[in-house]
């Protein structure tokens, strides 16, 4: 997390963007779960909206949900 709250990832930033944008400091580390949505117990009768905020793990994202996927009509 940066100093003003604005900036999170899941990966460290690049020098480049610390040096560009000096509030992207890193202030903060905390260590995650992840988990694959094929692994979360969600409705089947139902309709599912999921929204994904993966700052670039949109691949590995899809891949981890190819069962829930499948399910889409």
């Amino acid at each position: 997390q940066s100093r003003d709250g604005v900036c999170s990832s899941l990966t460290r930033p690049q020098e480049s963007l610390l040096s560009a944008i000096p509030q992207a400091e890193i202030v903060q580390e905390v260590s995650v779960d992840v988990v694959r949505l094929d692994g979360l117990q969600l409705p089947t009768h139902s309709r599912l909206m999921v929204k994904l905020d993966v700052q670039g793990f949109e691949r590995s994202a899809i891949a981890g949900a190819s069962g829930l996927l499948e399910r889409v009509q």
